[in-house]
């Protein structure tokens, strides 16, 4: 019986491997949202940005990989109000990854700036990159690019100013 047991364990565990690599994130998350770093207190949550008319926060992740060649990354920004937005790239984090203070948000990816494709969102607050973001944002194999997604938000709400920003996600390019 334990034979028969550590015979299931051996066949199994290499799948389980493969499908942890397989969900590996292409990049990581950075500059979130809090009470402290939000320009009106409307921090929210952990891992997103500052609290929106949805009275929560706007994410952004990855999905795909970071590989040049492979050209599969895909950024999903959720949370969002319903309305259009932009998902931009920047190649420096902007005050030591905490952000700063810029609409109802925090602007976490700055330097020189790439706008890479206007999205409107869906009534369930979420949409995704669907064009090449290793050709729009001209990467190289080792840099590491910011990305975020900046959004109207034109329900009035603690800010008033009318747009809001994703947590930042950096992505370091391979071949």
């Amino acid at each position: 019986m334990k034979s028969l047991i550590a015979l299931a364990l051996l066949i199994t565990a290499p799948l389980s491997v493969a499908q942890n690599q397989s969900e590996e994130a292409p990049g990581i998350p950075y500059c979130f949202g809090t009470f402290e770093t939000c320009p009106c207190g409307n921090g929210f949550g952990f891992e997103m940005g500052c609290a929106n008319s949805t009275c929560s926060g706007a994410t952004l992740s990855g999905s795909g990989t970071a590989s040049i060649s492979a050209d599969d990354l895909v950024l999903t920004a959720n949370g969002l109000t319903q309305g259009p937005g932009l998902f931009f790239q920047g190649d420096s984090r902007i005050n030591g990854a905490t952000g700063v203070a810029f609409g109802d948000g925090l602007r976490c990816a700055g330097g020189e700036i790439k706008r890479l494709e206007i999205c409107w969102s869906q009534p369930f607050g979420e949409v995704s990159t669907s064009v090449s973001l290793a050709e729009l944002g001209e990467v190289e194999i080792g840099e590491t690019k910011r990305y975020q997604y900046w959004y109207r938000d034109p329900n009035v709400w603690i800010c008033d100013n009318g747009f809001n920003l994703t947590n930042g996600y950096e992505v370091t390019w391979t071949p």
